[in-house]
């Protein structure tokens, strides 16, 4: 798959190793490295992607680092390294990524990449809830449920369910569904 400068779309040489264009001189900005990402992760270009995350995500591009951490944990078919996962999860968790926290949390939870740590699993879950993830607010639901971390609170487990549920969440459905039985 031929890459291509954002700005003049000139090929890109094969070795990547660049940060100027040499058609343009164009300057590569984080966006723009991630940008070339996303479009070799939707090719499923598993090497193209770690290389131009890798790059974004080095000049703290939050997506990137997501993106990162999610190919690392097995998306698009690769061996799961949750080393690398967790440590791409917590960095773009520490840069504002919400959607980083609630898979930190999870790795906590199931100890993938770190050893489990049902207490920040669940303070992780909780902040990501609250900035409206629904997979999060599935998971601090089920942490209420089951009592993960907290005294069990079925009311609480309902309300964190109930969120989910009008965003779509299926399993969060099934939950309500099960606690209403």
């Amino acid at each position: 798959m031929a890459t291509h400068c954002p700005h003049c779309q000139g090929e890109l040489p094969e070795s990547k190793a660049l940060y100027l264009c040499p058609h343009c001189s164009h300057a590569f900005l984080p966006h723009e490295y991630r940008a070339l990402g996303d479009k070799a992760y939707d090719a499923k270009t598993v090497e193209d992607a770690l290389f131009w995350y890798t790059l974004a995500a080095e000049q703290d591009d939050t997506h990137a680092m997501f993106q990162l951490a999610s190919i690392y944990g097995g998306e698009l078919g690769t061996s799961p390294r949750y080393d690398l996962a967790f440590r791409w999860y917590h960095r773009a968790t520490k840069a504002g990524n919400p959607d980083a926290q609630t898979y930190l949390g999870y790795c906590y939870e199931e100890g993938l990449g770190t050893e489990p740590d049902q207490e920040k699993a669940f303070v992780h879950y909780e902040v990501a809830a609250l900035r409206g993830k629904v997979e999060a607010q599935y998971h601090l639901a089920t942490c209420y449920e089951r009592g993960i971390f907290t005294a069990p609170n079925p009311e609480m487990a309902r309300h964190w369910y109930e969120k989910a549920a009008a965003q779509g969440h299926a399993k969060a459905s099934e939950a309500l569904a099960h606690l209403d039985a």
